[in-house]
This record gives structure tokens, C-alpha cells and sequence, in this order.
């Protein structure tokens, strides 16, 4: 017999695309329990994957009231704030996620591209470095370097 908890359960769902079955999950969770922030959160994940991105967002702030800020709802809020084309508000989201987990290679390509968006090519070229620091491997940030490197020569 399978002893999986629904969150577990929803996260096995979100990584095999099984979108409505997470959404199942965690609203099961939320009926006995509407404080728990990590179902909020994944439930803001299915939000954002259906781009229900106003959803979304208002999941993960609900899930940081409830759980106190953490690098992982920071950052899913700065995705879903650059969805919504509120980039200034989603630097904000991705500069408190660094704060919490400085070494988080994903955080800071997200926070290069949302400086490359707010047309700041320079800075966004030196979160893609820190990214590759971080990760030499993380050929996403490599690309992203070299798109902000060439922005910066036209500026």
C-alpha cells in the first residue's frame, strides 16, 4: 500500500505535468486545513501552469502570510509578477529570494532577466555571471549572458 500524503502526492503530480490531479490534492488539503501555506503554494504553482497568473499570485502571498517569507515563494512570486509584466515588483520578489538563498543559481538568472526586461543590461549580464559561478554548466544563464552582453554594446 502506497502511504504517499496528498502534498507529496501533489508534487509527483505537478513533476509528471498531472495539473489537475495537484490542484485536486491540494485543495483537499486546504478544506481541513486552509492555513497550510505549502498547500497555498502549490496551488499557486497549478495556478500559474493553467496561466492564471492573478491566481497565481495572490496563492503565493497567501502562502508567505501564512509560512513567513522563504526563498521558494519568493521566487515563484517573482515568475508570476513577470508573467503579469510587473517587472519592477518582481525584482523586488527575486532580490528577497537571494537574500534568503544567496546560492541559488535559478534565482539569479530570474532576477538577470527581469534587469534585462527593465532595460539594465549590464546588471542583468552580472546576475547571469553569478549564475554560472554558481552553476558552470547552466547553459540557460550562459545564453542570457550573452544576450545582455550584446543589449549593453547597442547601449
Amino acid at each position: 500500500m502506497n502511504n504517499i500524503g496528498p502534498l507529496d502526492k501533489a508534487r509527483t503530480d505537478l513533476r509528471g505535468g498531472r495539473v489537475d490531479e495537484a490542484g485536486a490534492a491540494c485543495r483537499k488539503v486546504l478544506e481541513e486545513q486552509p492555513d497550510n501555506g505549502e498547500a497555498l503554494h502549490l496551488l499557486g504553482v497549478v495556478a500559474f501552469r493553467r496561466k492564471r497568473f492573478g491566481d497565481a499570485a495572490g496563492l503565493f502571498r497567501r502562502a508567505m502570510d501564512i509560512d513567513g517569507e522563504n526563498a521558494t515563494y519568493c521566487a515563484a512570486l517573482g515568475r508570476t509578477l513577470t508573467a503579469l509584466k510587473r517587472p519592477g515588483e518582481a525584482l523586488g520578489a527575486y532580490r528577497r529570494a537571494l537574500e534568503l538563498d544567496p546560492e541559488n543559481a535559478n534565482y539569479h538568472n530570474y532576477l538577470g532577466l527581469v534587469l534585462a526586461s527593465l532595460d539594465k543590461p549590464l546588471d542583468a549580464a552580472g546576475a547571469h555571471r553569478r549564475a554560472i559561478e554558481l552553476r558552470p554548466g547552466f547553459i540557460e544563464a550562459h545564453n542570457n549572458l550573452g544576450v545582455a552582453l550584446a543589449a549593453a554594446e547597442r547601449t
